[in-house]
């Protein structure tokens, strides 16, 4: 099946979901564990990471929703008020960027995709490993740096592809969409880029 005509089967599972708990256009939104429902019709075997209602610069409600399975990443926009699939992007988990002259470094790894993602679960706790990539720093070490989501928080750990020690590990919690920022869709505390910049 085409991701188009996931596109299609997805938006009518969610647009059914809505009808079916009673919604109309305009009123409340959709809940949230019937967009992660239709989501998960729209990748077979997927599971959630995380899930977010939040606001679109227009001022529509929407849920982000990312999904992985055991290859791909997924990510899912559906409009909250009429349950609508806005976007369906995929990409692969697991991705290298070796930079030129460096190829030599990247061959000395001896721990492998899977035992990153095993080691950045155990120092996460939980969630779900949504990108793994591995690359040579300036400094010649080669790492992977895995990412972990979780419902609240999303999980950042480095890991020597030699020995397979953890070098970083940090969390962020999740910030609600705009309710976090200042309307502008700017963070708290960043500074104004751009045409923004005053």
């Amino acid at each position: 099946m085409t991701a188009h005509m996931r596109g299609i089967l997805g938006w009518a599972a969610v647009a059914i979901l809505a009808l079916s708990a009673g919604l109309t256009a305009g009123e409340a939104v959709v809940p949230e564990q019937a967009a992660k429902d239709a989501a998960a019709k729209l990748v077979d075997g997927g599971r959630v990471a995380r899930c977010i209602l939040r606001a679109t610069r227009a001022g529509e409600q929407v849920y982000a929703l990312v999904m992985v399975d055991d290859n791909y990443r997924y990510s899912i926009v559906l409009g909250a008020e009429k349950g609508e699939l806005i976007r369906f992007e995929r990409a692969n988990i697991e991705s290298t960027r070796i930079p030129a002259g460096r190829e030599d470094k990247a061959a000395e790894a001896k721990t492998t995709f899977a035992e990153a993602r095993k080691i950045a679960l155990d120092k996460a706790g939980a969630g779900e490993v949504v990108r793994v990539l591995k690359t040579v720093r300036r400094d010649g070490k080669t790492l992977y740096r895995v990412t972990v989501m979780a419902e609240d928080k999303w999980h950042r750990v480095d890991i020597d592809a030699v020995s397979g020690e953890v070098i970083l590990a940090s969390e962020r919690n999740y910030r609600a969409g705009r309710d976090a920022s200042d309307g502008q869709g700017r963070r708290e505390g960043r500074r104004p880029r751009g045409r923004d910049a005053k």
